[in-house]
């Protein structure tokens, strides 16, 4: 499953690629990816930003992409890096915003102030400090900027294309890349990005102004042919193969293989020498003998990058695999703006002006509380409707019940039952007990044995003088002497106030860790006892 998702932009010399991207535990998830070219006459015409965004728009739509989280690269050849070195270990993130605008402006081709910069591969160890600086004009953001927001994309990185290529072979190839020394090589349309990796680490890049459309124009002039038909022989017969080859593709790698050997130069000093091996990747690089081409005139083991192991897809599946050699820039600014800390530490950079970064900081807390009013007022919302809809079912259920209430009450049943009550009520008062149950009761405690042997749990006399008492007691002599008082009491007159005085069966309990039986003692109130009906109608009605 994917987490963190992002679109992300390169604008090329004949074209933009664009691609919506997830990260994974593993590596990226495509979702979506699609390019378009400009409407171009010829190899050297210079595409208008208006084209561009026009390009731009017209891919959005076609293709569905997300445009509320975008990163966009812009060419090598437009910033300047510069590595600051022997800095106080000691100093803080403020001492260090203070200190790099002074340190790097008198190697700037421009002013600190017409300058957007950002740090990166800040390093600390005992003997000081070091970090690296990657700054371009300001003007040159902006124009990029401007760019996005006319297509409609909300800008939050810009990535030099360098970087973005070097973010996605870290992440592909970091455990090949310790102890060696490896070029890399995108070869684009209007130009070719060299890197050098040196231990895993981006320790040298640069741009030159040599690419695929320098062969779109050899074919041009050498042949007189269109754009279209030019740019069609290019991609389909264009071969460096052994008794393939022609003129103009043979003159175009030679050059190519110059401007790589002086790049190589440029860092070690040495034509070829240092380099482990070269690595190609770009929209050209699929020139059929090319590698071979350049590994015999740099004397180094020259390969093209293949299918990444580590980049998924949702795409419906292809009839080939996605080129992604061709869009490694598409990939590696997704790393970066993903999960630079994590997977791209090194090169972990954002040229986006800090004002829009703080405009979109501003918009973002906007939405969110506007979005947490919204919920707020959603739930309060929801939930008097949910009460009053309690309310009136509530209302509607008593109603309901008071109804047949009142059609119960005017049932003949229930009117016969009503009397029948009635009376049994009467009949009641009637049979009234002469020696009242607590009278009973008070002369069966004194009479019993102590509370601790026998305890009264139950007492129940009806209207027919039956008597049922349920007793605890400690053991069976208890009960036994219990239904010996009651048999032996006595009313007023000296006859036995109980007859038939019996026990049920006994069971035992335990309570309080201590072995209890329990019993039932069953007897009948002698008619002595009980007041006679005409006595009782008499006092009733008095």
């Amino acid at each position: 499953m994917a987490r963190n998702q992002i679109t992300t932009v390169d604008i090329g010399t004949n074209s933009v690629k664009i691609m919506q991207l997830g990260l994974t535990q593993s590596g990226l998830l495509v979702l979506n990816l699609g390019t378009k070219a400009y409407p171009r006459s010829s190899a050297v015409e210079r595409v208008s930003d208006e084209v561009i965004i026009d390009t731009l728009t017209q891919l959005i739509k076609e293709k569905g992409f997300k445009t509320n989280y975008v990163a966009i690269s812009i060419p090598r050849h437009l910033v300047t890096v510069k590595v600051l070195s022997g800095l106080p270990s000691t100093a803080s993130d403020e001492d260090i915003d203070k200190m790099v605008p002074i340190q790097v402006e008198p190697e700037l081709p421009f002013t600190i102030e017409e300058s957007i910069y950002s740090i990166y591969n800040l390093q600390r160890n005992h003997d000081g400090m070091s970090l690296e600086v990657v700054a371009a004009k300001s003007t040159m953001i902006d124009r990029y900027v401007d760019i996005a927001e006319k297509a409609g994309m909300s800008l939050k990185f810009i990535i030099p294309s360098a970087f973005a290529t070097y973010g996605i072979i870290f992440d592909q190839f970091r455990d090949n890349l310790a102890n060696k020394s490896i070029a890399v090589a995108d070869i684009g349309a209007g130009g070719t990005d060299i890197g050098i990796i040196q231990h895993g680490r981006l320790a040298f890049s640069r741009s030159f102004n040599y690419g695929g459309n320098n062969l779109t124009q050899l074919f041009e002039k050498g042949s007189g042919l269109s754009y279209e038909d030019a740019e069609l022989l290019k991609i389909h017969d264009a071969s460096l193969l052994s008794g393939a080859e022609e003129s103009q593709t043979l003159s175009w790698a030679e050059t190519l293989a110059i401007q790589v050997t002086q790049s190589i130069r440029a860092f070690t000093g040495k034509e070829t020498g240092g380099i482990d091996v070269l690595w190609l990747c770009g929209g050209c690089c699929s020139i059929p003998g090319l590698g071979d081409y350049l590994s015999n005139k740099l004397g180094i083991e020259v390969s093209t990058l293949e299918q990444f192991q580590n980049v998924e897809t949702h795409l419906m599946k292809e009839e080939e695999p996605l080129p992604y050699r061709r869009l490694t820039v598409n990939l590696g600014l997704a790393v970066i703006a993903l999960a630079g800390i994590e997977r791209a530490s090194t090169v972990n950079v954002n040229m986006v002006p800090p004002e829009i970064l703080e405009r979109v900081k501003k918009i973002q807390r906007r939405i969110m509380i506007i979005g947490s009013s919204i919920l707020a007022a959603l739930v309060l919302i929801g939930a008097g409707w949910l009460l009053i809809n309690w309310q009136n079912s509530r209302s509607e259920l008593y109603k309901d019940v008071d109804a047949k209430l009142k059609k119960l009450e005017k049932d003949v049943v229930t009117i016969q039952a009503k009397d029948s009550l009635e009376k049994s009520i009467l009949m009641d008062k009637v049979m009234v007990p002469y020696v009242t149950p607590l009278e009973i009761l008070r002369e069966m405690h004194e009479k019993l044995p102590n509370r601790e042997r026998i305890a009264f749990t139950s007492f129940q006399l009806d209207k027919n003088g039956k008597l049922t008492v349920s007793i605890e007691a400690v053991s069976h002599a208890d009960v036994g002497e219990t239904v010996q008082i009651l048999s032996d009491m006595k009313i007023a007159n000296e006859n036995n106030l109980f007859s038939d005085v019996k026990n049920s069966a006994v069971s035992k309990i335990t309570k309080d860790n201590k072995p209890i039986l329990q019993v039932q003692i069953i007897c009948t109130l002698n008619k002595e006892a009980i007041q006679q009906s005409e006595k009782n109608e008499k006092d009733n009605k008095s």
